[in-house]
């Protein structure tokens, strides 16, 4: 598992929980410029607020090590990061500003999916730290299409300015 990584007693157990915690700040930070970036365009800020149930993820993960109890509480949250690229397919299905809004974000739900059979111990048995790490691809391309596709737009709407 992923989280075995960051338990009590392993070598790597500093290094993840830090790097857990820094990614938390920033996933806070990157929020607030996604929602900041979608009052520009007006459009929903529903899908960027989503991603805060990653950042409580992360945080807590890096807070409370496996095998405390607190840390599978904290990580609860993450399912609701699935609820982002869905939202996303709705509420922003009518923006011109975000380019391949709606290919990205049926890629991204599809492969974040695929992580869930983590939670289906007969399914690919043996293997669930691969099942986790669909997952953890999906969010993580996720976010990158949200950078690129909210720079590419405000770039745009930068040089049509000038």
């Amino acid at each position: 598992m992923v989280s075995e990584l960051g338990a009590f007693g392993t070598p790597s157990r500093f290094y993840f929980s830090t790097g857990l915690i820094v990614c938390a700040v920033m996933s806070a930070l990157f929020i607030v410029g996604l929602c900041r970036a979608c009052v520009a365009p007006g459009i929903s800020r529903l899908p960027a607020l989503v991603l805060v149930a990653y950042t409580v993820s992360i945080a807590g993960a890096g807070i409370f090590p496996l095998p405390l109890r607190m840390h599978l509480i904290m990580g609860m949250p993450s399912v609701l990061l699935i609820l982002s690229p869905l939202l996303s397919l709705v509420l922003w299905r009518r923006t011109s500003q975000l380019p391949a809004v709606r290919a990205a974000s049926m890629f991204c739900l599809v492969v974040m999916s695929l992580g869930f059979l983590a939670f289906l111990p007969g399914v690919l048995p043996g293997l669930i730290g691969l099942k986790q790490r669909l997952f953890h691809l999906g969010w993580c391309a996720w976010f990158l299409y949200l950078s690129y596709g909210f720079e590419r737009a405000h770039g745009s709407g930068q040089e049509e300015r000038a």
